[in-house]
């Protein structure tokens, strides 16, 4: 902030520089070009965009945008249409037409189903077949590495089996990484516990720890295809000075490696919840520094969701804040650098909330 530069529309800076070097050596390979944004609902548009621009240079009419129920991409008119939470989209008023969505293959549903994930997701695949939809215009599918509000990741040969599918059908895989990715998970993008390489990776919230700065990476040929992909705020210097800094404490810190240790911290103590209250806690999910607890009510697999949003509202008046999901289940995800005994002592706190509340 002490340098003379706050602003520098998309015109090229040295710290600009440094941070697009960093993040792409942070990354694997075949991301090679980086468009920089504000928000992460912006790059979420400039990947609907580019999908399609994609999907056009392969055949006419090739843009049709695959997303899942309950799902999340922004909050801005095409990341909300691609995304799943349809009671949002009230407010729109006409829905894009080439924008369509499968179900989540929640574990509760695979449970139940009589198959593996491959083949639900071919199940889900002839479900949007049957209800109309031409699968040789699909130019794209968007997915949300997990759900944050309960921790839920896909089948891993659910994500592999649609990979597949996308490669045989010259159509993207593009993840949204804004919540999931830079360590929240153990690994450096979530995606990487499904052993896939997306075509595009939409990030925001952790690339910079601070400021507002978003990004979309892939292939250069992709990145490319958007000539317009300059941005008026986005990459700005002071952002771009902070997601430095980030990738910096990244290394210096070890943040990854100290995502996969402290799972088993947060993981100790949640499964003792569980043990001493089998009748009011669930299911248990959850990946590095990120878990979903799930409340229910006596006996019952019902979610409760009044008494969770209580357990928050206890939690923080005893100075530990968490996001009220408002679905009945407890979404955990201290920051990487918390210290043992402090993420133990908040934990413990939980554990007093369930005793008082319970």
């Amino acid at each position: 902030m002490d340098k003379p530069l706050l602003h520098s529309y998309y015109y090229p800076t040295r710290i600009r520089a440094g941070f697009l070097e960093k993040l792409i050596n942070a990354t694997p390979g075949y991301l090679e070009k980086v468009i920089l944004l504000s928000a992460g609902t912006e790059a979420t548009e400039r990947a609907i965009k580019i999908s399609r621009i994609h999907g056009e240079s392969i055949q006419e009419g090739k843009n049709i945008i695959v997303g899942s129920d309950g799902n999340y991409h922004g909050k801005t008119m095409g990341a909300q249409m691609v995304g799943g939470q349809h009671s949002d989209k009230k407010w729109i008023g006409f829905l894009d037409p080439n924008m369509t969505h499968m179900p989540f293959p929640y574990p509760w549903v695979l449970e139940e189903f009589e198959g593996n994930g491959e083949e639900l997701f071919l199940k889900h695949l002839h479900q949007l077949e049957s209800d109309g939809v031409d699968l040789s215009r699909i130019a794209a599918f968007f997915v949300e590495t997990f759900q944050g509000w309960g921790a839920i990741f896909y089948p891993v040969d659910y994500i592999k089996a649609m990979r597949e599918w996308t490669k045989k059908n010259d159509c993207l895989l593009v993840f949204d990484e804004i919540q999931a990715g830079f360590g929240r998970t153990g690994k450096f993008f979530a995606y990487e516990h499904y052993c896939v390489e997306p075509d595009l990776v939409i990030c925001g919230k952790g690339i910079s720890g601070s400021m507002p700065l978003s990004a979309l990476l892939g292939s250069t040929q992709l990145i490319e295809m958007d000539a317009g992909y300059t941005s008026t705020h986005g990459g700005n210097p002071l952002a771009c000075a902070a997601g430095l800094g980030n990738l910096e404490a990244f290394e210096e810190l070890n943040l990854v490696q100290e995502s996969q240790r402290k799972e088993y911290i947060m993981r100790d103590c949640i499964e003792k919840w569980k043990t001493k209250y089998p009748d009011r806690i669930g299911r248990v999910l959850g990946k590095g520094m990120l878990f979903g607890v799930f409340i229910t009510k006596p006996k019952s697999s019902v979610l409760d969701s009044d008494l969770t949003n209580y357990i928050c509202e206890r939690a923080m008046e005893k100075g530990v804040f968490s996001i009220c999901t408002g679905r009945g289940t407890l979404k955990l995800g201290p920051p990487l650098t918390i210290p043992d005994d402090a993420l133990i002592e908040g934990l413990n706190v939980y554990e007093e909330c369930f005793d008082e509340l319970f």
